[in-house]
C-alpha cells in the first residue's frame, strides 16, 4: 500500500461501478429491512394483480364467456383490440408497481435493484 497523511492506502477490486451506487439508501436500509421491505412489497404486488384481475380481467372474461357462439359466429374485433389493450395495460401497471417495489427495497446498488425487479416482474 501507499502512505497518506499517516494511513496506509490500499487497492481492492471493486464489484459495482461508480455510477451504479445509490447513496441515498446508505445508513438506512439494513438487511433485515429489505426484507420486511420486500415482503410488504411483494403483498403490494399481489394487490395490484387482484385489483387488475378484477377490475379489467374478469369483465373481459365474462363478456367473452357470455357471448353467443352459435352458427360459428366469433367475437368481432373490438373483442380482439379490447383483449390487446387490456394486455397492454395490464402490463405497463405491473410493470411500474414492480419498479417502485424494487426502488423501496432499498438497494444500495443499481444493479441489485433491477436484478430484483427483473425477478419480480418474472
Amino acid at each position: 500500500g501507499i502512505e497518506f497523511e499517516g494511513a496506509k492506502l490500499a487497492v481492492e477490486a471493486t464489484t459495482c461501478e461508480p455510477d451504479t451506487v445509490q447513496w441515498e439508501n446508505f445508513g438506512n436500509a439494513s438487511l433485515p429491512m429489505q426484507i420486511m421491505r420486500f415482503v410488504q412489497g411483494f403483498g403490494c404486488i399481489l394487490i395490484a394483480l387482484f385489483v387488475w384481475t378484477v377490475c379489467f380481467y374478469v369483465p373481459y372474461a365474462w363478456s367473452l364467456y357470455s357471448f353467443n357462439y352459435a352458427n360459428g359466429a366469433q367475437p368481432g374485433p373490438i373483442y380482439n383490440i379490447t383483449f390487446t389493450m387490456i394486455v397492454v395495460g395490464g402490463n405497463a401497471c405491473m410493470y411500474e408497481v414492480c419498479a417502485r417495489v424494487s426502488d423501496f427495497v432499498g438497494f444500495k446498488f443499481r444493479d441489485s435493484r433491477e436484478t430484483c425487479y427483473m425477478i419480480l416482474y418474472c
